[in-house]
């Protein structure tokens, strides 16, 4: 267990003990939001940080013993031309997840080998990013800003993670999605490509901006592996899919 302290140029990580040692140091870009991410999985410690340059992002191993020869050294990816808005890892620390201040855009790289796996689309407007989150297993990632709602894009299995295109574009209430998924059936009716989901198509939906579940204001929905929004203001998503 460590102490990171995120100041407005510097990340630097002491170790937790009654006289705390100071064990990395890493400068930064102007880091005015304070991002940085800490995955503490026992087997792979790390921290995710904003890098000297605007839009890139720095991978570095938080291990106490420093000197180990099996600690990688920190990895640098480009991420974004803008500066970084948001930035999150899963539990697992085997992905990464960036948006930049323009906020069409949220990238997933692999923490390994810095690889792009997949970019994900939240709408054409920028928008200001409010927060990345995975789901438990690194299947889901929500995304928030601050047009009041809530996106949830399905990544490819983990065994299979390739570069992926995913669309979700807010527009009167109503969001489309692009995922690359073999069409699914619900209730016995098989969701094709442009074919609108009715309230009654909808397995499972988690109310986002309202806390009653009868009258939600809004509405995120994962249907098998198509996505989109559901306002009250119009009744029923569009989904769309493609095989690429």
């Amino acid at each position: 267990m460590n102490i990171i302290i995120v100041l407005a140029n510097t990340i630097k990580v002491y170790s937790h003990s009654l006289s705390p040692q100071l064990l990395h140091e890493w400068e930064t870009c102007p880091n005015p939001l304070g991002l940085c991410h800490v995955c503490q999985s026992s087997a792979k410690p790390l921290a995710a940080f904003p890098g000297r340059r605007l839009g890139t992002v720095v991978i570095a191993s938080i291990c106490e013993n420093q000197a180990s020869a099996a600690t990688p050294p920190p990895r640098q990816i480009v991420a974004h031309e803008n500066p970084l808005a948001a930035l999150t890892m899963d539990c697992e620390g085997r992905f990464l997840a960036t948006a930049s201040q323009k906020g069409t855009l949220v990238r997933i790289f692999g923490s390994r080998d810095c690889d792009l796996l997949a970019e994900l689309r939240r709408g054409a407007n920028s928008a200001c990013i409010t927060s990345l989150a995975f789901n438990m297993t690194g299947e889901l990632i929500c995304v928030t800003s601050d047009h009041g709602t809530a996106h949830v894009f399905r990544l490819p299995a983990a065994a299979a993670l390739a570069v992926t295109s995913a669309t979700s574009a807010a527009a009167g209430g109503a969001g489309t999605a692009t995922v690359a998924t073999s069409p699914c059936s619900i209730g016995g009716t098989t969701l094709s490509a442009g074919r609108p989901i009715r309230e009654s198509d909808l397995g499972s939906i988690a109310v986002v901006g309202g806390t009653n579940p009868t009258s939600p204001d809004s509405y995120v929905s994962t249907v098998g592996g198509l996505h989109g929004s559901l306002s009250r203001k119009n009744k029923q998503i569009t989904g769309s899919r493609s095989s690429g």
